[in-house]
């Protein structure tokens, strides 16, 4: 049932997405290194309360698919960033990004989990005041996890959001942001420890880390020859690198100190873009013949972000 995806020869459409049951049989193709379907049985949705909600969301996302694909190869990228499907995403994108030290752009992570976070909590205050900020905020914060669905790095993030905003209402005194992480660390090795070995779980806690114990001290040294603007991010990226070096060697014998660079130039622009998406993905919902109009907004903005990443993309990695 995906837009513009063409699966199967058969006629019944499937829709493939988690909660929903479907019966296949086929055999293991060593060419594909795939199982290939011979025949496939749409069975409906897992029964029950938790069914029903991830079928809803099974047909949110389908009804969302629909309308980024009319957007082309923005569509595509939209797509990635806020739902973590790469179906859609033009071919060599994700590897310039990854060559230009910026995966984590695209891998959903605390990036996004704040963006929404903060897009939330300012429709709350505006809606209610600060009161109704932190609620609004929590919303915002669990309806994308669930859309979008758990990776390692997004657990992380939700369950450090989560912390930090019990922590607000339990305690008097201010948190500290590194004892959340470690806090975060130990309910996530106990809660989900098949995620303790993957890249995703080492590297967003490794960047996160970094930047909190070490992020300060290089702002500060940075500082005194360059204006807050870029040496505050400069900084948090330099501490991220930092961190997270020994684990890419580690795991890919490489590591993309251009990143340090160029998350200073893209974050931002990547920002911008998601902060349209929404703007436009709801008002092409409430109109819909405006869709193509702001198809060609975000397009424009698109061929600027693949062009300043494909800039950084030509610096080589430095190999081990």
């Amino acid at each position: 049932m995906y837009p513009g995806r063409l699966y199967s020869l058969g006629t019944g459409a499937l829709l493939v997405e988690a909660g929903e049951k479907i019966y296949c049989t086929g055999k293991w193709s060593r060419k594909y290194n795939a199982f290939i379907a011979e025949t496939a049985l749409y069975r409906g949705h897992t029964p029950g309360f938790f069914g029903s909600i991830s079928h809803i969301r099974a047909k949110s996302r389908l009804i969302f698919k629909r309308l980024l694909f009319s957007w082309s190869s923005a569509g595509g990228l939209v797509l990635s960033l806020l739902s973590g499907s790469r179906e859609y995403l033009e071919n060599g994108v994700g590897d310039s990004f990854r060559n230009a030290g910026l995966s984590h752009i695209l891998a959903l992570s605390g990036m996004h989990l704040s963006f929404f976070a903060g897009l939330a909590g300012g429709a709350g205050k505006t809606l209610g005041g600060k009161k109704i900020r932190t609620f609004a905020q929590l919303a915002g914060i669990l309806f994308f996890v669930w859309f979008a669905g758990l990776s390692p790095s997004l657990f992380r993030a939700l369950i450090c959001s989560l912390l930090a905003i019990i922590s607000r209402f339990v305690f008097c005194r201010k948190t500290d942001t590194f004892e959340i992480l470690c806090a975060a660390f130990l309910l996530h090795s106990v809660l989900r420890p098949g995620d303790l070995f993957s890249a995703a779980f080492l590297l967003s806690y490794g960047a996160l880390a970094g930047i909190l114990l070490l992020g300060d001290s290089v702002s500060r040294v940075l500082a005194k020859s360059l204006p807050p603007s870029l040496s505050s991010p400069l900084s948090a990226s330099f501490a991220a690198q930092s961190a997270t070096c020994p684990i890419s060697i580690s795991l890919f014998g490489s590591f993309t100190p251009i990143g340090i660079v160029s998350t200073v130039f893209v974050s931002p622009v990547v920002s911008l873009f998601l902060t349209l998406s929404v703007i436009f993905i709801i008002l092409s919902l409430a109109i819909p013949f405006l869709s193509p109009a702001f198809g060609v907004i975000m397009n424009t903005l698109y061929k600027l972000i693949v062009s300043l990443v494909s800039v950084f993309a030509r610096v080589p990695p430095v190999q081990i």
